[in-house]
């Protein structure tokens, strides 16, 4: 790291304050970025991390305070002006148009300087070749929309390198990436950082942020608790800046051998999108009060056979019998998982529709409604102004408590989770794992897939990995964690 006593800074943010109406997302806040450097932000959901990177990028205006670039004070009304003062943004729900292609995407990002007349070849070439000499292979014609998550944030990142900025600000970049790819993506950094850029990191995971981050700044209540240097700092002693506690550790459920079974799969396959194979033979047995696991690197036929196990997928081969239709946690909540600009109470309603205590003559009784969904905003712990407020609105971990509540409001027989914790904090990721533990041990049986083997280590208690399309058990996931690289 560079020295930050003999160092100009690349961006300084002083006293910045963010409101919405009364409520105060950022609060007198401060940070300097210097060249050469890590700086990792941590903080709970709602904290507001996000809201601190949206300023500092142009995405938002500060309602108090001031934003220095390079010691010059500036006025950042839009990306556009972050952009041109240097500033790259690598957003945690990828700023990518599905249906054109990775080089479309990527020469979309050079629209401004070009005046909108592009040259797709030409444009897309350096951030390709950039992707190159790092060696990353991106499939320059496929569709985006094809691509798994972690090839997506590849296509993102050499975006965001080719921009050529002075500053690179990451929002929560290792959501769904398993452990090599993290390593890959830290690789990555290390050398962007080594050519005088400055890297804003923004993640939830305290192993990863301390493996990384020169500086940490952690945030809670819209508020600077400590910035530090982040040699010697402990993960437990992280948490409690966050949340003023270390949260408890988890008791999982030894897998039953004996229970009755609900799940099963036998030999299953499954197409995707293009027609082409995704899952090849696949063989599953979960049972009652079971947490099963699913692990691999992303883009392996999970999402595939996950939408397979709920029925919104046809099988194309062999047999696939379930008790009654699961309950899905998607992995995309903004895409797959909310309507964003609807109401807590209507995305709560997208399962409750069919409760008949809800309706009569096929007509919703308001009161029943309300009654219902703030009985579930208590439960699940949902942070909100009331039902009525849009779901947009609301920090990523009380949106995942919205999808989880609303997939375990009826108590299913079975759940399908994908990466249900996304994104989240250290207190929400603990609550969605208590959630899911409670539900097994109510006789739930779950198939859980997720790129973190901490979180399949914490909560499976049998796992498979997925390569190609293909489902091999592999026992405890602990030896897995003690052997990887």
């Amino acid at each position: 790291m560079t020295s930050s006593a003999t160092v100009e800074p690349i961006i300084a943010a002083r006293r910045l304050v963010k409101r919405y109406g009364r409520f105060v997302a950022l609060d007198g806040v401060d940070v300097t970025l210097y060249p050469g450097e890590i700086h990792v932000v941590l903080g709970e959901n709602g904290a507001g991390k996000s809201t601190l990177v949206s300023l500092l990028s142009g995405a938002l205006r500060p309602d108090e305070g001031e934003i220095f670039v390079r010691r010059e004070s500036v006025d950042l009304r839009s990306p556009r002006d972050g952009k041109k003062a240097g500033i790259e943004i690598v957003h945690q729900h990828f700023a990518l148009v599905p249906s054109f292609t990775v080089a479309e995407n990527l020469a979309l990002a050079s629209a401004e300087r070009t005046g909108g007349v592009l040259n797709v070849g030409r444009e897309a070439s350096k951030a390709l070749e950039a992707a190159a000499d790092l060696g990353w292979d991106l499939p320059a014609e496929e569709a985006v929309g094809r691509l798994g998550v972690g090839e997506q944030q590849r296509v993102e990142i050499a975006k965001a390198l080719a921009g050529g900025g002075a500053a690179i600000l990451l929002d929560e970049p290792t959501s769904t990436l398993t452990p090599g790819e993290v390593q890959d993506l830290f690789r990555i950094l290390r050398l962007a950082k080594g050519s005088a850029r400055a890297i804003v990191l923004i993640t939830h995971k305290l192993d990863e942020a301390l493996a990384i981050a020169d500086r940490i700044t952690v945030l809670r209540k819209g508020k600077v608790v400590v910035t530090t240097e982040a040699e010697g700092i402990a993960p437990a002693q992280i948490a409690r800046w966050m949340v003023g506690q270390t949260p408890p550790e988890l008791q999982k459920e030894a897998a039953p051998l004996d229970g009755e079974i609900v799940i099963k799969a036998s030999g299953v396959a499954v197409l995707g999108d293009r027609g082409r194979s995704a899952v090849d033979g696949a063989s599953l047995t979960v049972r009652k009060g079971e947490i099963f696991g699913i692990g691999g690197v992303d883009g392996n036929g999970q999402l595939e056979l996950a939408e397979a196990l709920v029925g919104i997928r046809p099988v194309s081969g062999g047999t696939l019998e379930t008790e009654q239709r699961p309950a899905y946690i998607p992995q995309d909540r903004h895409r797959d998982g909310l309507a964003l600009g609807m109401s807590v109470q209507d995305n709560l309603l997208v399962e409750g529709h069919r409760l008949p205590a809800l309706r009569r003559f096929g007509l919703f009784l308001a009161g029943a409604v309300r009654a219902w969904c703030e009985t579930l905003v208590a439960k699940f712990q949902i942070k909100t102004s009331g039902l009525d407020q849009p779901a947009a609105s609301l920090s990523g971990g009380n949106q995942q408590k919205i999808v989880v509540a609303r997939a375990l409001a009826s108590e299913p027989a079975a759940i399908v989770a994908m990466d249900p914790t996304r994104g989240l904090d250290v207190q929400a990721t603990a609550y969605v794992h208590r959630t899911l533990l409670d539900a097994s041990r109510q006789g739930a049986a779950i198939v859980l897939f997720s790129t973190d083997l901490d979180e399949l280590a914490a909560l499976a208690g049998r796992s498979a990995f997925m390569s190609g399309g293909r489902l091999r058990e592999g026992g405890d996931v602990a030896e897995m964690i003690g052997g990887r690289s």
